[in-house]
């Protein structure tokens, strides 16, 4: 078996410390050559960037104090208002107020009673025709002025909210009176809801009367609401004259009873003074009532001719005692046989009588012609139910001219109005 020799294999020489050191030297001279030149390309763009700054700011600098173009804003001209928007402004000489009408209202002026109306209806083309009952999509605003013998702008307020507990349904809300300003000026007013239409009523003193403003408006809900504050709008708007001017001018004189609470309208050219007129006859039991009996005998100036050839009413008052209470019927029998009575024994002859029902206001009367010898006819309205007592109306009329007086005397009937005791 033969020996295996291991030879030594060679090894590399290592290197000697000189040899190191000079490489160490080689390899910062390097790095200090790359560094210098990365120190150079900073220093370079530097002074670039600072030269650019520099430009910058001189430029900056010429352009400020350069003289500039002045600059010259075009005039916009103002959108003219668009017609639509325009409110057209209502001076009323006869009321004695300025309102501003809308431009999709219409104005309406009425001298029977002195009133003037802003319409608007929705999908209607005839306004003229609009009022509480045909209104159902729109807007009405009404002054009118009152010359009414009650002076207490509270009471005038609480007749009115009771007048509408009664036109209403039980279903209607009516605030109470609230006080407000309108032009300035201490007023009243209350509200109705569910009344058909939607109420707002102002009552205001000027010119030693009052003044009766009704907000009236329907629609649904939303579209009523901007019903609602375009009348707001019209109030805001509306002037009175000045406080020296004249009282404006009313065709009618009103009477009103300030116990039973009911009123009638005669035209201002009636005398109250002149003449007389023989009423109903007195009932059996018909209390001693210093309210009762006559009220008030008026002859129509036109054509008047003398204190015993004149048209003209008479307006009477019969209350019966509790005790003796007569029904409506039994009572109008009593007054045709008296009359008839009477007519015999100064004429001589049998009264030619007819009677029919008539309407005084919302009442229902009964009229008597040919019954009375003086000629005169005699309507009869039942007021008991309303004053809780035994009372009746009477209004005696003498009518000489014909169809005249006839239209005149019927103008007056409608004026009737009765207004409930206020509520406590």
């Amino acid at each position: 078996m033969e020996d295996t020799i291991n030879t030594p294999q060679p090894t590399q020489p290592e290197e000697s410390l000189e040899e190191l050191g000079t490489k160490r030297d080689f390899q910062i001279r390097q790095k200090k050559i790359f560094f210098r030149k990365v120190v150079a390309v900073l220093i370079i763009l530097s002074i670039i960037g600072i030269g650019l700054f520099v430009s910058y700011i001189i430029l900056q600098r010429q352009r400020t104090t350069a003289p500039t173009k002045p600059v010259v804003l075009e005039e916009v001209p103002e959108e003219p208002e668009k017609p639509e928007d325009i409110w057209e402004l209502h001076r009323d000489d006869n009321l004695k107020v300025f309102l501003k009408i809308p431009p999709e209202a219409k104005l309406y002026t009425y001298t029977n009673p002195s009133k003037v109306e802003i319409v608007y209806a929705r999908n209607e083309t005839d306004f003229s025709k609009i009022n509480e009952q045909t209104l159902t999509d729109g807007y009405i605003f009404r002054v009118t002025p009152l010359s009414l013998g009650v002076r207490d702008i509270s009471k005038i307020t609480e007749i009115k909210r009771e007048s509408f507990r009664i036109q209403c349904p039980e279903s209607a809300t009516i605030s109470d009176a609230q006080d407000s300003l309108v032009d300035t000026i201490d007023a009243k007013f209350f509200t109705v809801s569910n009344c058909n239409v939607e109420y707002i009523v102002s009552y205001v003193p000027r010119f030693g009367i009052y003044y009766e403003i009704a907000q009236i408006f329907r629609g649904d809900i939303g579209v009523g609401q901007q019903h609602r504050a375009k009348t707001q709008e019209l109030l805001a708007a509306f002037r009175f004259f000045p406080e020296d001017s004249p009282k404006p001018y009313d065709p009618n004189v009103t009477y009103y009873h300030d116990k039973y609470n009911f009123s009638i309208k005669y035209p201002d050219n009636m005398d109250t003074s002149c003449c007389d007129l023989e009423g109903p006859a007195k009932a059996n039991n018909q209390t001693e009532d210093k309210d009762t009996g006559k009220l008030l005998v008026a002859a129509y100036l036109p054509t008047y001719k003398d204190k015993n050839n004149f048209d003209g009413f008479g307006l009477f008052l019969q209350v019966l005692s509790r005790r003796d209470k007569i029904p409506f019927q039994d009572y109008l029998t009593e007054q045709k046989q008296r009359l008839y009575e009477d007519y015999k024994v100064v004429t001589g002859n049998d009264p030619v009588g007819t009677e029919e029902d008539i309407q005084v206001g919302k009442f229902t009367g009964h009229v008597l012609r040919g019954y009375h010898w003086q000629g005169t006819d005699i309507i009869y309205v039942d007021l008991s139910a309303e004053l809780k007592i035994q009372a009746y109306l009477a209004v005696v009329v003498k009518n000489i001219s014909g169809e005249e007086f006839s239209q005149v005397m019927n103008k007056i009937l409608e004026s009737f109005e009765y207004y409930p005791k206020l509520t406590k």
